[in-house]
């Protein structure tokens, strides 16, 4: 695809729109089988410990995964690895439909199945996540993200209602919604697939070295070929090479250890808020509010995430989303009604859309092509590192050193992801969507 050949209006765009097709029924997917999955597990086994011991086990698996699938979504053709994770995912709801109807379900069973999903779920992702940049032009990749939020934002509002519906019925037509979804990847990644080939806005079949793409501009493959991953040396190289990579980008660098920080610190708080709230004897669908009040915070912010992302620059916007965070989490600790709590924490989620488009967009435009799934799987890994860490350290700061403390230390975070955006003039002077491809970050 030549520059003139290139949609200049994202929906118009129709690799990104069979990209959203396939990676929005993949992400309703893993998220109704989130919500459905511990209930699931602590109707069989009657445990919340046992309950919670196989879900651990599937975020684990998840975790691990995570770094081998970027590392494959660089070496294999992206939308064939989304096909197959589509399969193998299908595959496993199907066996997850036979052990209900057969009624042999135990602790064991469910958590052996619950290590294969996360497996799957984790090796799969980078490569949907880095054919993004693979359909989408770079002037648009930064209204793709910011689109993306929003899909997020109305997926994490949805599943969980749907999930109960389903599971209300049943928790074999649960497991055929989860599988119907899987399908619907299948298909739309098989198209995305043929578009990309169309396209030719593939990766180089040999980039050597990011010198031709230092600012993630890459050479682009011949009119219909299907995008493959280069079966050279700059494909094959592990991660030491990519993080060595990631390191000497000073805004790549900072922008990272901000995510995870800021991701980290709130994941603690909120989920802290939410255990503080269930321990004080209140009710379940009181605490439900506080998730649904995040929701919506996320919802109207990745409404104003384009407008943002387009206009303002990302370095600015990433100081003032932080800055808005921050001072929301720092309030949460004197608060101890439902009332006081929503509204915060529905205001301290407005501007992390626009950030999440921001850096992400960012990231992938200046990022080579032939290590887009490493980098994706990277910064995937450190996000999801907050899974496991946030309940144990809500739970043992609940029962140590109490509520205000935990919640501070979560405030602390916030705080320090902030500082080190601040500390970083390569993240700070970012600009916005249209000149992130000339910037130059070591300036």
């Amino acid at each position: 695809m030549t520059t003139l050949d290139q949609p200049t209006r994202l929906w118009a765009s129709t690799g990104y729109r069979r990209w959203l097709t396939a990676d929005t029924a993949s992400q309703f997917g893993g998220a109704i089988t989130g919500f459905v999955m511990p209930l699931i597990s602590l109707s069989v086994t009657g445990d919340p410990a046992q309950a919670g011991l196989i879900s651990a086990c599937g975020v684990l698996a998840r975790i691990c995964a995570t770094l081998p699938g970027g590392s494959a979504a660089d070496r294999h053709e992206r939308p064939r690895l989304m096909v197959m994770g589509g399969l193998v995912q299908l595959a496993l709801c199907v066996v997850l439909l036979g052990l209900i109807l057969a009624e042999f379900m135990g602790l064991w069973t469910l958590l052996v199945l619950n290590v294969f999903l996360g497996l799957a779920g984790g090796y799969f992702a980078p490569a949907s996540d880095a054919a993004l940049k693979d359909v989408v032009p770079a002037a648009l990749i930064g209204r793709a993200q910011s689109a993306n939020q929003g899909r997020d934002a109305v997926v994490s509002l949805a599943a969980a209602p749907l999930g109960g519906i389903l599971l209300g019925f049943g928790m074999w037509i649960a497991a055929a919604g989860v599988a119907v979804t899987r399908v619907a990847t299948i298909f739309a990644a098989r198209a995305l697939g043929a578009v990309s080939g169309r396209s030719g806005q593939a990766r180089s079949r040999a980039p050597e070295s990011d010198d031709t793409s230092r600012m993630g501009r890459t050479t682009a493959a011949q009119p219909g070929e299907l995008p493959i991953a280069p079966s050279t040396a700059a494909a094959e190289r592990g991660y030491g090479e990519t993080l060595r990579w990631l390191w000497h980008r000073p805004d790549l660098r900072a922008g990272i250890i901000m995510a995870v920080l800021v991701n980290l610190g709130w994941s603690i708080t909120t989920t802290t808020v939410i255990y503080a709230l269930q321990m004080s004897g209140s009710d379940p669908a009181a605490i439900g509010v506080v998730s649904g009040a995040m929701g919506v915070g996320m919802l109207i912010g990745a409404l104003l995430a384009t407008p943002l992302v387009t206009r303002f620059a990302t370095g600015r916007l990433t100081l003032a989303a932080l800055l808005l965070t921050c001072l929301c989490a720092a309030t949460l600790p004197g608060l101890n009604t439902l009332a006081g709590i929503v509204p915060v924490i529905a205001v301290a989620v407005l501007g992390v859309p626009a950030l999440n488009a921001g850096i992400l967009g960012y990231i992938m435009t200046v990022t080579p092509a032939h290590r887009m799934g490493k980098v994706s799987a990277v910064v995937n890994f450190g996000a999801m590192l907050a899974m496991p860490a946030a309940p144990v350290v809500a739970g043992f700061g609940l029962a140590g050193p109490g509520r205000f403390t935990t919640l501070a230390f979560g405030a602390a975070l916030c705080l320090f992801s902030l500082l080190v955006a601040v500390g970083s003039t390569a993240l700070r002077r970012i600009p916005n969507e249209a000149r992130w491809g000339e910037y130059d970050a070591g300036r």
